[in-house]
Formats: C-alpha cells, structure tokens, sequence
C-alpha cells in the first residue's frame, strides 16, 4: 500500500518555471518534545524541511511557507511552527522569508488555513512538499481547495517496488510503524 502512495507522483528534475511560492506541510518536527528538551526535535521526515530550504535558495523571490500547529488533540499549546521559526532562526534563514501558519492539525486545516493567510492568485505557481505517501491526499485536498500546486515528494519510505512478501516479517520490530 506505502509503495502504491509513494509512487504516485514523482519529484520534478528540475523546476523550470517561476516559483511564487513553497509551502511544506508540518510533521517535521515534534512541538512538545521540543519545547520539552529547549531545542528543535525532529522526526525522520525531516527530508522535507532540507528541501524547502534547498528550494528556497534556488528560488529567492518565493514565499516560504511552513503549514503545521499541533496534531496532539490535549496538547494544543505545542505547536510546530514555532519549531521551526526557531530552526530557521539558528540555521540563519532570513526571518523575513519564512510564513508561519501555526493554528493548522490535519492536511484540510493545512490547505484551507494556508489558502487563507496567502491568497494565492490562480495564475500563481506553488510547490508543495510533504512525505511521498501523503501527497496523493494532500494535492487531492489543495486541488478540492482550487489551489494549484506541484507535488513534490519527501520522505520515501519504500524503494518504491512492489514486493509480495515483506522482507521482514518480525511484527514487534515494525509495531511502531502502526502509529
């Protein structure tokens, strides 16, 4: 099923036309454990925060857009956004390119809270960047959102084969991969 997702849209070579603007989707970065330990946190899709910064370089008239509150339903107060101001802040990215849309706790708060705070225009070009197997959604809620945008994937978690058998049976090891 991961592979299925995952190799739905591909990451563009080479983005050739004008970027207006680059918004990632949270997840990156764990607000409560964070604000737990003094310092950024991150989880292992942090691909995409590398690649908003990557992109951001190459495209220096873009908007950087950072998407994410707090998913922990009790735990509201532990937002994402303010993670990464901070990262942003210690790796010396300009604070001025950096939109933060802090209040956002699934991909539909994502697109709608993010649509509102931009107003992108529909000639407008936006890359979205999120983990490969949570693209399909997401273009698919932008696009209910009539807001255009160019996928471009993360975080691959397969080698995007089909395989008929797991390589690795051992339940206990793979549990957490539930969550």
């Amino acid at each position: 099923m991961m592979t299925y997702l995952e190799r739905q849209y591909e990451r563009p070579r080479e983005l050739t036309q004008s970027i207006d603007g680059i918004i990632v989707l949270g997840g990156a970065f764990d607000g409560y454990m964070s604000h737990i330990h003094g310092y950024p946190v991150g989880y292992s899709t942090t691909e995409r925060i590398h690649e908003l910064i990557r992109l951001g370089r190459q495209n220096p008239n873009a908007k950087l857009v950072f998407s994410g509150g707090s998913g922990r339903p009790r735990q509201q107060e532990f937002k994402e956004a303010p993670v990464i101001e901070d990262f942003f802040n210690d790796i010396g990215m300009s604070k001025r390119q950096l939109i933060l849309e802090p209040e956002s706790r699934n991909t539909y708060q994502n697109a709608l809270y993010s649509k509102k705070l931009l107003s992108p225009k529909a000639d407008e070009t936006w890359v979205l960047i999120t983990s490969a197997f949570h693209m399909p959604r997401s273009v698919a809620v932008f696009e209910q959102l009539n807001w255009r945008v160019i996928p471009y994937p993360t975080d691959h978690n397969t080698d995007l084969q089909y395989v008929v058998l797991p390589r690795n049976l051992n339940v206990s090891k793979n549990f957490h991969m539930l969550e």
